[in-house]
């Protein structure tokens, strides 16, 4: 089987030609979703998603390393950046089953003054999907960044 960070990156490059913007950063969170995806299939999703995450962000910094030039950021460095904010994002989240209802919650983990507890940006979802859906969603990822940047250390 192909390293699974390799076949991301292959993957995420697909979508380097789309302009800037929230369509581009759309896309990104969906390879980044397919390629979680397919480690869920393949694998303990609940060990291998973190470290997935962990080591392609490390992947798309040393991208962004190798595209700047003289001191300035190529577009290809430019795009790695966002590959990287998109996977920094998804980093702090968590999609947990509520055991009273059978729904799922998205949580962030801000690792601020409150970092004993996790805030749950929203509940209520019918499954794993809709979770995923909604965080992908631009109203979902706006919030997600609100809380991240309102709490975070």
């Amino acid at each position: 089987m192909a390293d699974p960070v390799e076949a991301f990156i292959d993957r995420v490059r697909s979508v380097e030609p789309l302009p800037r913007g929230s369509n581009r950063r759309l896309a990104i969170r969906q390879k980044i979703a397919e390629s979680e995806n397919a480690l869920r299939m393949d694998r303990d999703a609940a060990l291998a998603l973190p470290a997935f995450r962990q080591r392609a962000r490390d992947r798309a910094f040393k991208e962004i390393s190798r595209h700047t030039r003289n001191k300035g950021p190529t577009r290809t460095a430019e795009f790695f950046k966002e590959v990287f904010e998109e996977l920094s994002v998804l980093a702090l989240l968590t999609i947990k089953a509520q055991e009273d209802d059978d729904t799922y919650r998205v949580e962030v983990e801000t690792g601020g003054a409150d970092a004993s507890r996790p805030h749950v940006a929203k509940s209520g979802f019918y499954s794993l999907e809709a979770a995923r859906q909604w965080i992908d969603s631009d109203q979902g990822n706006t919030l997600l960044k609100a809380i991240i940047e309102k709490y975070a250390k």
